[in-house]
Protein backbone atom coordinates (compact mmCIF):
# COMPACT_ATOMS: atom_id res chain seq x y z
CA UNK A 1 0.00 0.00 0.00
CA UNK A 2 1.61 3.65 -1.06
CA UNK A 3 2.13 6.23 1.38
CA UNK A 4 -0.44 8.06 0.12
CA UNK A 5 -3.15 5.57 0.28
CA UNK A 6 -2.15 5.25 4.06
CA UNK A 7 -2.53 8.93 4.03
CA UNK A 8 -6.23 9.24 2.78
CA UNK A 9 -7.16 6.24 5.36
CA UNK A 10 -5.68 8.31 8.22
CA UNK A 11 -7.25 11.11 7.28
CA UNK A 12 -10.69 9.43 6.72
CA UNK A 13 -10.67 8.30 9.74
CA UNK A 14 -10.12 10.73 11.54
CA UNK A 15 -12.74 13.07 10.01
CA UNK A 16 -15.37 10.13 10.71
CA UNK A 17 -14.24 10.03 14.21
CA UNK A 18 -14.23 14.41 14.58
CA UNK A 19 -17.44 14.05 12.86
CA UNK A 20 -18.51 11.20 15.62
CA UNK A 21 -17.75 13.13 18.36
CA UNK A 22 -19.41 16.86 17.02
CA UNK A 23 -22.00 14.65 16.51
CA UNK A 24 -22.14 13.54 19.70
CA UNK A 25 -21.27 15.94 21.91
CA UNK A 26 -21.30 19.71 20.99
CA UNK A 27 -24.38 19.20 18.11
CA UNK A 28 -26.51 16.86 20.79
CA UNK A 29 -26.65 19.72 22.99
CA UNK A 30 -28.09 22.56 20.83
CA UNK A 31 -31.15 22.30 21.55
CA UNK A 32 -32.75 23.38 17.92
CA UNK A 33 -35.79 21.29 16.93
CA UNK A 34 -35.51 18.84 19.50
CA UNK A 35 -32.42 16.92 17.53
CA UNK A 36 -29.36 17.22 15.82
CA UNK A 37 -28.00 16.48 12.29
CA UNK A 38 -27.06 13.09 11.20
CA UNK A 39 -23.57 13.74 10.51
CA UNK A 40 -22.24 10.37 9.90
CA UNK A 41 -24.93 9.71 7.04
CA UNK A 42 -23.46 13.49 5.80
CA UNK A 43 -19.89 11.58 5.59
CA UNK A 44 -20.31 8.21 4.61
CA UNK A 45 -22.64 10.27 1.44
CA UNK A 46 -19.85 12.85 0.65
CA UNK A 47 -17.44 9.79 0.36
CA UNK A 48 -19.56 7.34 -1.82
CA UNK A 49 -20.58 10.32 -3.85
CA UNK A 50 -17.46 11.77 -4.48
CA UNK A 51 -15.19 8.51 -4.38
CA UNK A 52 -17.37 5.69 -5.49
CA UNK A 53 -19.26 2.56 -4.24
CA UNK A 54 -16.08 0.89 -2.05
CA UNK A 55 -15.06 4.28 -0.60
CA UNK A 56 -19.14 4.99 0.49
CA UNK A 57 -18.96 1.37 2.09
CA UNK A 58 -16.22 1.70 3.87
CA UNK A 59 -17.14 5.17 5.21
CA UNK A 60 -20.38 3.85 6.04
CA UNK A 61 -19.70 0.74 7.97
CA UNK A 62 -16.92 2.55 10.24
CA UNK A 63 -19.13 5.50 10.73
CA UNK A 64 -21.88 2.83 11.66
CA UNK A 65 -19.90 0.70 13.75
CA UNK A 66 -19.07 3.92 15.54
CA UNK A 67 -22.50 4.49 16.09
CA UNK A 68 -23.34 0.87 17.33
CA UNK A 69 -21.30 0.62 19.94
CA UNK A 70 -21.90 3.87 21.46
CA UNK A 71 -25.60 4.15 21.21
CA UNK A 72 -27.15 0.98 19.68
CA UNK A 73 -28.21 -2.54 21.66
CA UNK A 74 -27.64 -4.12 18.10
CA UNK A 75 -23.98 -4.04 17.20
CA UNK A 76 -24.31 -3.69 13.02
CA UNK A 77 -27.75 -2.10 12.73
CA UNK A 78 -26.25 1.52 11.68
CA UNK A 79 -23.10 -0.08 9.98
CA UNK A 80 -26.09 -1.58 8.03
CA UNK A 81 -27.79 1.45 6.96
CA UNK A 82 -24.67 3.66 6.09
CA UNK A 83 -23.00 0.67 4.04
CA UNK A 84 -26.04 0.67 1.78
CA UNK A 85 -26.14 4.06 2.07
CA UNK A 86 -22.23 4.52 1.03
CA UNK A 87 -23.43 2.26 -2.08
CA UNK A 88 -26.36 3.67 -3.64
CA UNK A 89 -24.30 7.12 -3.18
CA UNK A 90 -21.17 5.56 -5.16
CA UNK A 91 -24.10 4.50 -7.37
CA UNK A 92 -25.04 7.91 -7.83
CA UNK A 93 -21.14 8.72 -8.30
CA UNK A 94 -21.24 7.09 -11.67
CA UNK A 95 -23.76 9.33 -13.32
CA UNK A 96 -24.03 12.70 -11.77
CA UNK A 97 -21.33 15.44 -11.40
CA UNK A 98 -19.93 16.39 -8.07
CA UNK A 99 -19.31 20.11 -9.20
CA UNK A 100 -23.61 20.88 -8.47
CA UNK A 101 -24.47 21.62 -5.00
CA UNK A 102 -28.12 21.32 -5.04
CA UNK A 103 -28.43 17.46 -6.35
CA UNK A 104 -25.81 16.25 -3.89
CA UNK A 105 -28.19 17.92 -1.00
CA UNK A 106 -31.47 16.61 -2.29
CA UNK A 107 -29.75 13.46 -2.08
CA UNK A 108 -28.27 13.54 1.14
CA UNK A 109 -32.05 14.78 2.91
CA UNK A 110 -33.66 11.52 0.96
CA UNK A 111 -31.24 9.36 2.58
CA UNK A 112 -32.13 10.73 6.10
CA UNK A 113 -35.49 10.55 5.23
CA UNK A 114 -35.03 6.87 4.29
CA UNK A 115 -32.46 6.54 7.03
CA UNK A 116 -35.20 7.66 9.56
CA UNK A 117 -37.92 5.23 7.98
CA UNK A 118 -36.01 2.27 7.85
CA UNK A 119 -35.32 3.56 11.89
CA UNK A 120 -38.71 3.54 12.81
CA UNK A 121 -40.02 0.59 10.88
CA UNK A 122 -37.04 -1.82 12.68
CA UNK A 123 -37.44 0.24 16.38
CA UNK A 124 -41.02 1.44 16.89
CA UNK A 125 -43.15 -0.69 14.02
CA UNK A 126 -41.83 -3.90 15.07
CA UNK A 127 -42.56 -3.48 18.37
CA UNK A 128 -46.06 -2.60 18.03
CA UNK A 129 -45.47 1.36 18.57
CA UNK A 130 -47.41 2.73 15.90
CA UNK A 131 -47.28 6.71 16.57
CA UNK A 132 -45.70 7.53 12.60
CA UNK A 133 -47.10 10.64 12.43
CA UNK A 134 -45.84 12.37 15.55
CA UNK A 135 -41.88 10.31 14.76
CA UNK A 136 -42.25 12.10 11.62
CA UNK A 137 -42.99 15.81 12.69
CA UNK A 138 -40.76 15.32 15.39
CA UNK A 139 -38.30 13.49 14.75
CA UNK A 140 -37.15 12.50 11.29
CA UNK A 141 -38.20 15.87 9.58
CA UNK A 142 -36.66 17.91 11.63
CA UNK A 143 -33.70 15.75 11.28
CA UNK A 144 -34.08 16.14 7.27
CA UNK A 145 -33.94 19.61 7.65
CA UNK A 146 -30.72 19.84 10.19
CA UNK A 147 -28.74 17.56 8.45
CA UNK A 148 -29.04 19.66 4.97
CA UNK A 149 -28.24 23.16 6.42
CA UNK A 150 -25.58 20.89 8.30
CA UNK A 151 -24.68 18.79 4.58
CA UNK A 152 -24.74 22.44 3.06
CA UNK A 153 -22.23 23.84 5.16
CA UNK A 154 -19.98 19.96 4.80
CA UNK A 155 -20.55 19.31 1.65
CA UNK A 156 -18.03 21.94 -0.66
CA UNK A 157 -15.15 22.06 2.10
CA UNK A 158 -14.99 18.02 2.03
CA UNK A 159 -15.35 18.19 -1.82
CA UNK A 160 -12.38 20.46 -1.94
CA UNK A 161 -10.41 18.21 0.24
CA UNK A 162 -11.33 15.05 -1.28
CA UNK A 163 -10.50 16.67 -4.71
CA UNK A 164 -6.86 17.29 -3.03
CA UNK A 165 -6.33 14.11 -1.55
CA UNK A 166 -7.11 12.41 -4.43
CA UNK A 167 -3.95 13.72 -6.40
CA UNK A 168 -1.02 12.21 -6.29
CA UNK A 169 2.29 14.13 -6.20
CA UNK A 170 4.73 12.80 -9.06
CA UNK A 171 8.02 12.11 -8.15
Amino acid sequence: MSLYKIRNLIIAALIIIAAFILQSTVISRIPLLGCGPNLMLIITFIYGYLNGKTSGMLAGFFSGLLMDIFYCEVLGYNALILVLIGFISGIWNTFLYSDDLYIPLIIISGSDLCYGLVYYVFWFALRARFEFGYYLLHVILPEVLLTFIFGLIIYKPMAALLTILKKVPEE
